[in-house]
């Protein structure tokens, strides 16, 4: 019973020192029905809005998506889960035609201030 508590103690201070670190950055998480639209000013770029334009994110992806400029396209999550918190909780596609979608690696997730996002140009602005 003993090894039962300090087992879960280690995995909660584990689990304590994988969080930590994205909230001692400031980054929140959502829910993924909170995310309400996107833009891509390049094929390695995405903004996406959040509560509405209450929150701005940059999502950099690991490499070329080059999907994501066809202006046709739609972007869709089949996340595991409910709500995200760092770059490692997306599983983003690009879709453009039924049928088809092209994974794209999200690498890292930023909370933008108020004003880089308001420094969006506006033709990106999500």
């Amino acid at each position: 019973m003993r090894r039962q508590i300090i087992a879960g103690a280690l995995a909660a201070a584990a689990m304590l020192g994988i969080v930590a670190p994205a909230l001692a950055q400031g980054q929140s998480c959502f829910f993924t029905t909170q995310w309400r639209g996107w833009k891509a000013p390049d094929d390695h770029t995405i903004y996406i809005n959040v509560d509405n334009g209450r929150r701005i994110y940059r999502l950099d992806l690991s490499g070329s998506c080059p999907a994501l400029l066809d202006p046709t396209s739609s972007l869709i999550t089949d996340n595991h889960t409910d709500s995200i918190c760092t770059a490692i909780d997306w599983n983003l596609k690009v879709r453009q035609a039924p049928g088809f979608a092209m994974p794209c690696i999200v690498a890292k997730m930023t909370q933008l201030t108020p004003a880089e996002a308001a420094a969006i140009p506006k033709k990106y602005q999500p």
